[in-house]
């Protein structure tokens, strides 16, 4: 019987992802720019202008040879891409926190406890198994006085920024005149 465990494990012996992906990726690329920039000339057919998608095939193929063949570059373009798409997927994470929170309205409050969640979502998942909660979460006298001198500075810059205006029309305060 066939997994897909195996199926994947023997794409990679294969190289598959160390070869053939990346330059799938790499030719992609380079075909899709030279395709919209017209670098290497266009022909007009019957008076619209078509870019030389056959010498642009040939470049891109030549290029993607070239570039795949060098294994330093391939693995640096591997951890650089695996690091950004957990980039990206954090990002849509943080955006759809905030959504859910906020009803849809977006606000710089929601917006940031829900980068804090997700943040916070991700260090959690890569913390390693044999590691608790409790010594994960275990803070020292130090870092709770550290903790609290930031939170005070930031409750500080949050109310020295807001606004004095009154949020209805009239004034804030009302005093009583004497007599």
């Amino acid at each position: 019987m066939i997994d897909l465990y195996s199926v994947f494990y023997q794409l990679e012996n294969m190289g598959f992802y160390t070869y053939i992906l990346p330059f799938l990726l790499i030719f992609t690329v380079i075909f899709a720019i030279l395709e919209k920039t017209h670098i290497f000339g266009s022909v007009k057919v019957k008076g619209e202008e078509y870019p030389r998608t056959n010498i642009n095939a040939i470049f891109s193929l030549i290029l993607s040879l070239i570039v795949v063949v060098n294994t330093d570059l391939i693995t640096t373009l591997n951890l650089y891409l695996s690091k950004m798409s957990f980039i990206i997927i954090l990002a849509i994470m943080i955006m759809l926190l905030a959504a859910m929170i906020s009803g849809g309205k977006w606000t710089g409050l929601t917006f940031g406890f829900a980068a804090i969640i997700a943040v916070g979502a991700a260090i959690w998942s890569l913390v390693p198994y044999q590691y608790s909660m409790s010594k994960f979460l275990y803070v020292s006298d130090q870092t709770m006085g550290w903790l609290f001198i930031i939170g005070l500075l930031v409750a500080v810059f949050f109310y020295l920024t807001m606004s004095s205006k009154p949020k209805s029309g009239g004034p804030k305060w009302k005093f009583i005149k004497d007599g």
